[in-house]
């Protein structure tokens, strides 16, 4: 599981599969984890608060928070998020996903100089070899080189010159009558 194995300073990235073959795979995200904090610690911290789903408010953002295990004791209570299904405490399928979540251990996180979330304007890697060098089927891959190859840092550097950090647009599947995905363009002008 990445969230055990990735450390500080690690690259992670998701493909998007246009096709089955490999050069059509563009880029969702890319990010490099700057901070690896335990469930308990992303839970408390209070920057990862607006991380907690709100049903009481009507922005469909504010209800897809990730932020979902509550520190109970010596366990964790997962509350309703819009990835919940009904009855979802009482699942089996649903129970077993929230043990896998919790087997990662860790919550891993990038400040936004560090995150690129292309969304439903996933772009295309400069050639077929970072593709074939970044592609996993499914799950993770770890380059075991200790060194980030040259060609992929080249590209963060040239996004980084376009003003192509943080959110960069809503996920694909965004609901077309809700807006609310522009309080994450309007946060990252703050910064």
């Amino acid at each position: 599981m990445i969230r055990q194995v990735a450390q500080v300073g690690d690259w992670i990235v998701g493909l998007k599969e246009v096709s089955d073959e490999n050069e059509n795979h563009t880029l969702v995200f890319i990010m490099q984890i700057t901070e690896k904090l335990t469930y308990n610690e992303y839970w408390n911290n209070q920057r990862f608060t607006g991380k907690i789903p709100d049903f009481s408010i009507e922005d469909y953002i504010q209800q897809l928070g990730d932020n979902i295990y509550k520190p109970i004791d010596d366990d964790f209570e997962q509350i309703y998020s819009l990835h919940s299904r009904e009855f979802f405490d009482n699942d089996d399928a649903w129970l077993k996903q929230k043990k896998e979540d919790l087997q990662g251990k860790y919550v891993l996180i990038s400040e936004r100089e560090h995150y690129f979330y292309f969304g439903k304007d996933s772009v295309k890697l400069p050639t077929s070899q970072l593709i074939d060098l970044l592609y996993c089927n499914i799950g993770y891959k770890c380059i075991a080189d200790p060194k980030v190859p040259q060609e992929f840092l080249d590209f963060i550097v040239e996004l980084k010159k376009q003003d192509k950090t943080g959110f960069i647009s809503q996920p694909e599947n965004w609901p077309k009558d809700d807006d609310s995905y522009l309080q994450c363009l309007i946060d990252e002008k703050k910064k």
